[in-house]
């Protein structure tokens, strides 16, 4: 990868220190977000055309316009400064300080992807629960629970897992404001340094590797299909 031009060392070295950081941001936001949208998704769809319906759908329709940064500056003053519940901004020392200090980053990443995956799952919900095969599982007396858990529940998530890969993408690119706005020395934070030195050595490592974890998601989302749906085979 070269040697950088800013800090005078070879980029493997800058780069390496700084990838576990942004990975663990990445799936630690995957993984609230995957959260949100089961609850929320299918709290929504149960409750189609009433008040917490409309309030859903509101609220992460205000998350869904909000820009990242903005909206971690709001979780900040009101998390943060205002309820003394989060660290404003660092890594912290230890594993536990780690997930500690990342929780509030991590809230503002998955909040705004799970804006969008909501929004998906509870059309695919309301669209599945009429079909013929729902209709024949209530008419053998089978519970509604577990109707929407075992039937209705996996055929709507594949649509859902498919946006939620293609928006690894827009996820890698919000961590790049969202690590300056956090202080998080992830390869965000590093990104916006390179740019702004004109380390283009540094930029150009950062860019092919942000490229290779959007292809590995994007692959390991593709192999999902089949535990999913298991009409779905890759022989």
């Amino acid at each position: 990868m070269g040697d950088s031009l800013l800090y005078r060392q070879p980029v493997s070295d800058l780069v390496v220190r700084r990838v576990p950081v942004s990975i663990g941001l990445a799936v630690y936001a995957m993984a609230l977000a995957a959260v949100f949208t089961l609850i929320f998704g299918v709290w929504s769809a149960v409750q189609k055309g009433r008040l917490a319906d409309h309030t859903i759908r509101l609220g992460f329709l205000f998350v869904l316009t909000t820009p990242n940064f903005w909206l971690g500056i709001l979780l900040i003053q009101l998390l943060a400064l205002g309820l003394h519940w989060f660290p404003v901004a660092g890594f912290g020392e230890t594993t536990q300080e780690h997930v500690w200090y990342l929780f509030l980053p991590a809230f503002t990443l998955g909040l705004q992807l799970s804006a969008v995956l909501i929004r998906n799952l509870r059309g695919q919900i309301i669209q599945t629960l009429r079909a013929d095969y729902v209709r024949t599982a209530r008419a053998k007396g089978l519970a509604e629970r577990l109707i929407l858990l075992r039937h209705v529940l996996r055929n709507a998530l594949t649509s859902t897992v498919t946006i939620f890969g293609l928006q690894f993408g827009y996820l890698v690119g919000g961590t790049v404001v969202v690590e300056t706005v956090f202080a998080v020395p992830g390869m965000g934070q590093l990104l916006i340094q390179s740019i702004t030195g004109r380390d283009y050595p540094v930029v150009q490592a950062i860019t092919v590797i942000s490229a290779v974890m959007v292809i590995v998601v994007n692959l390991v989302v593709d192999l999902s299909y089949s535990f999913l749906d298991p009409r779905v085979t890759y022989e």
